[in-house]
């Protein structure tokens, strides 16, 4: 028993059935990948209805425990993300624009997590900050 939790924001509620289907594509291994590590980072240079490239960001698998923590006690990562990006672009702060948080549930619980940005060539923040 499966569920999908999609968060997105108003100006791209337009193409929300595309970045709905975002998992299951990066499941056949499409898009282009960007970074395979920890969580991996794939662009999206053809959604349907969009004009701009996106980039996802899967969080690693969840454990039991942070399922459960996810799940019921804490927002997730790519929650805390999306919301994130949010804030720093009303504060007028560059930054990728944000556009979705997806959460897959499966038997209640959280299993993977995918926060959707637009694709930007600026650097880093970490780097402006470390520097601070």
């Amino acid at each position: 028993m499966s569920k999908r939790k999609c968060i997105i924001a108003p100006a791209f509620e337009r193409i929300g059935e595309e970045i709905e289907k975002i998992p299951e594509q990066i499941e056949k291994s499409e898009g282009r990948l960007l970074w395979d590590g920890r969580n991996k980072i794939i662009a999206f240079d053809h959604i349907a209805g969009c004009d701009k490239t996106l980039v996802v960001k899967k969080f690693k698998k969840l454990d039991f425990f942070k399922r459960i923590i996810y799940t019921f006690f804490r927002s997730n990562k790519a929650k805390k993300s999306y919301l994130n990006a949010l804030r720093l672009t009303e504060r007028g702060i560059d930054t990728p624009t944000p556009i979705a948080y997806i959460g897959d549930y499966r038997c209640g619980l959280l299993q993977k997590v995918y926060y959707v940005c637009g694709y930007t060539d600026l650097h880093p923040i970490r780097e402006r900050l470390v520097d601070l």
